[in-house]
């Protein structure tokens, strides 16, 4: 009985190919948003208590930090994916924004699907991106400016969109 059971285990292990494998870190890539001094605009300017939620919901995307860069997920699907972006933001003991100053960002970006290999599968690419800031009633905007630097996403390695301020 022990050697049928090495013997199915070991065909079991050399039935493997190696395009079975996922080796590759396929993943599919979020937005990367850096954020700029608008009066210095080559040098990045990090924000205080930056708190991100996603636009019609209660969770947050990114905890507070005070950060200069941002990795946003996008939809999996073509279209509008919308998030608010709080600066100086505060929090109380059961999660409720209580104080921060709002703004919205919608990026708009077309969503396709390449196939990568057989052991990894599809990844989502995003290209024709646009970016807009908009304000909130009874909040004053913060962002300056939105810059789209590349409307094509394929991975993670370099910032898409600057945000001056």
């Amino acid at each position: 009985m022990k050697q049928f059971l090495f013997l199915f285990v070991l065909l079991f292990l050399i039935s493997c190919e190696s395009d079975d494998i996922c080796t590759d870190n396929v993943v599919t890539p979020r937005l990367i948003v850096r954020i700029y001094d608008k009066d210095a605009p080559r040098r990045t300017k990090p924000v205080n208590n930056l708190l991100v939620i996603g636009k019609d919901q209660n969770r947050p995307i990114q905890p507070i930090s005070t950060t200069d860069s941002l990795a946003l997920p996008l939809r999996l699907t073509s279209g509008e994916s919308s998030f608010i972006l709080v600066k100086d933001a505060v929090v109380d003991s059961r999660g409720n924004l209580t104080r921060g100053t709002q703004v919205a960002l919608k990026i708009n970006a077309n969503a396709s699907q390449i196939f990568s290999d057989k052991g990894c599968g599809y990844k989502i690419i995003y290209d024709q991106i646009t970016a807009t800031s908009d304000s909130i009633s009874g909040n004053i905007p913060w962002i300056n400016r939105v810059q789209v630097m590349f409307r094509k996403i394929e991975n993670e390695k370099q910032a898409s969109i600057r945000i001056f301020y």
